[in-house]
């Protein structure tokens, strides 16, 4: 649902128009009109049930599988090994798998298919990794599944020089890279969808730009050493899983033959391990509500109220956009509502953005408005 709100002082910012839309999520609810009143049933996601491993073993013991598309060279695989993997190296997808490694070198694996085993997957709370060995617009066929959008790896002619990486602070990759050597022949350019450098183009196509409520959460795992330190391993929340792009190619040769690939690659499943996904909740009784008056900058308040006899956990997900479509933030946060209570929760209005140029302000001189996307889904 998409409400506008005016931002800046001394005018409140005030609920008055939203529509709620279908979408790959199954989200469901009502349309808000001008001056209704602002409490309103809860858009919501229904996940099935699904009981995952944590870490890099199942609980029967049993590896965690890897399923990589094309053929993964031998380097690869030993790492993988060694970080306690199964990795199965065939040419349909898995349905069992916990991982997917898509190699973006080879684009006859773009298929239906392959689309519906990476939301598989993601729906049980495994994880898709994305290895950008050569640019191709078949990659636009995961966008809705992907933390970032790929009009800049559209042609391989779009290629960038080589780089090393730099780990920014908090990266579960900062000890892999205090060994030398890291280097890319080549690397695309990846952007959040946030960025500067998209903010234009989301008032023109901000729903396929955007991503849905639970494509969300993103991430700079590693940023380029040169060029303005550019992201170059960027994670996401899709669903209850998540999603790694990576600017360059997993299994380029000056890559793998760098000492530190196994501590890297070991990193690499350490976070991408499947995650378990809690029970369904009665989060279909939970009411959301956004206060009419907001008066100034600064965080957003929405009111998620329990009417049941009993607590609700759930995961609050939102967007924040200007008038003009611009995102200003992208967020899921896990929410405990005791029964029968209502609880207020604040959310920033601009993210917080790592290693890229700061996010637009709050504040819209001419258009001081803010639309706001809420939804509410059973605990990842």
């Amino acid at each position: 649902m998409f409400f506008n709100f005016c931002a800046t002082p001394p005018f409140p910012r005030c609920s008055f128009v939203g529509h709620a839309k279908p979408g790959k999520e199954d989200f469901v609810g009502t349309i808000i009109y001008p001056f209704m009143p602002t409490r309103f049933r809860s858009v919501v996601s229904f996940f099935a049930t699904f009981i995952l491993s944590i870490g890099l073993t199942h609980g029967d013991g049993a590896s965690p599988l890897l399923w990589a598309s094309g053929k993964a060279p031998g380097p690869f695989l030993d790492a993988v090994q060694s970080a306690g993997a199964t990795a199965a190296n065939e040419p349909e997808v898995r349905p069992d798998a916990d991982i997917i490694v898509y190699d973006a070198s080879q684009p006859f694996h773009a298929t239906d298919a392959i689309h519906a085993g990476m939301e598989t997957v993601l729906k049980k709370g495994g994880s898709v990794i994305i290895s950008l060995a050569t640019g191709d617009k078949v990659l636009h066929d995961f966008e809705d599944l992907t933390p970032v959008n790929f009009w800049s790896v559209e042609s391989s002619r779009l290629e960038r020089l080589g780089t090393g990486a730099v780990a920014p602070t908090g990266s579960p990759f900062a000890a892999a890279l205090q060994t030398p050597g890291f280097t890319l022949a080549g690397r695309f350019d990846l952007h959040l969808p946030y960025s500067p450098t998209e903010a234009g183009q989301q008032r023109y196509d901000w729903e396929h730009l955007g991503k849905s409520l639970l494509n969300t959460d993103w991430q700079i795992l590693l940023t380029t050493d040169q060029d303005g330190r550019l992201p170059l391993l960027i994670e996401g929340r899709c669903f209850a899983g998540h999603v790694f792009v990576f600017g360059g190619d997993l299994y380029a040769p000056e890559l793998t033959a760098w000492t530190g690939y196994k501590a890297f690659i070991a990193a690499l499943l350490t976070a991408a391990a499947p995650q378990p996904v809690p029970a369904d909740t009665a989060v279909g009784d939970l009411k959301l509500s956004v206060a009419p008056y907001q008066p100034g900058n600064g965080p957003l308040s929405i009111a998620i109220t329990n009417p049941g006899g009993a607590a609700v956990d759930a995961v609050l997900a939102g967007k924040v956009r200007r008038l003009t479509q611009g995102l200003l933030n992208s967020f899921s946060q896990d929410v405990s509502i005791p029964a029968g209570q209502t609880v207020t929760i604040s959310v920033p209005e601009s993210a917080p953005v790592r290693d890229i140029s700061i996010a637009p302000p709050s504040g819209d001189s001419s258009l001081p408005y803010r639309r706001v996307e809420l939804g509410l889904a059973h605990p990842r």
